[in-house]
């Protein structure tokens, strides 16, 4: 029943993207920060490679994972899921740095609409 509910969600992933590209929509992917019971549940649930590397793959989109990245690593994260207000600043300042780096075309366009 997983499977099924699992393939559901990434086909309509999957439609959603297609729709914002259509539009010129550039789409990148970024999983934020978590910590403590909520990291062991996913992975036990929802582990990267069923999901997120799958999500990846057939969206054909880039992704930034907070695992990848040891500066979006090492956050206080008190409720295992949301951030302080400083460490949201810390954060939002590290992300813009990796995605930067990741797709450096999502900021500079970003960067011309404003």
């Amino acid at each position: 029943m997983q499977a099924k509910g699992e393939a559901a969600q990434l086909a309509r992933a999957v439609a959603a993207v297609e729709k914002l590209k259509a539009r010129g929509v550039h789409v990148l992917f970024v999983r934020l920060p978590i910590n403590g019971g909520y990291v062991e549940a996913e992975q036990r649930g929802f582990p990267r490679a069923r999901t997120w590397d799958v999500l990846l793959a057939r969206t054909g989109v880039q992704g930034v994972h907070f695992e990848d990245h040891p500066e979006l690593q090492g956050y206080e994260i008190p409720e295992w899921s949301h951030l302080t207000g400083p460490e949201a600043d810390r954060l939002t300042v590290a992300l813009h740095g990796v995605i930067a780096r990741v797709d450096p075309g999502f900021v500079r366009r970003g960067a011309a609409e404003r």
